[in-house]
């Protein structure tokens, strides 16, 4: 009987590393998922940014182009074009907290608990 005590003890303790083993595993597994998926979201909000960078630069080329022409003035049509994003921006700032912060916590929080 205390043989089979034995032999039941050092099986369950041999379950339970492999258990344990399972489990280190699986969070290795979930955590190299993670950090795929975030690095490469990374890499595709990056590449969306620079495209989007590029075509409000070339629609505020072609604005200020076009009111410079209206206004036979083309350094004032890019002054006028310069204001508009200048004044975007200080709204930006001013309103950064209510704004972008949450939008950006969101984001982060919800790919955390995916």
């Amino acid at each position: 009987m205390e043989a089979q005590v034995k032999t039941n003890s050092h099986g369950i303790a041999k379950d339970v590393g492999d258990l344990v083993d399972t489990y280190i595993s699986l969070a290795k597994v979930n955590a190299t998922q993670k950090a795929a998926t975030a690095a490469s979201g990374t890499i595709a909000y990056a590449a969306m940014a620079v495209f989007a960078s590029f075509v409000i630069l070339f629609m505020g080329f072609g604005l200020a182009w076009w009111i410079g022409q209206l206004l036979s003035s083309m350094v004032a049509g890019f002054f006028i074009v310069a204001g508009f994003f200048a004044l975007l921006l200080i709204l930006l700032v001013a309103f950064k907290e209510q704004l972008v912060y949450p939008i950006v916590r969101n984001k982060i929080v919800k790919k955390v608990y995916e």
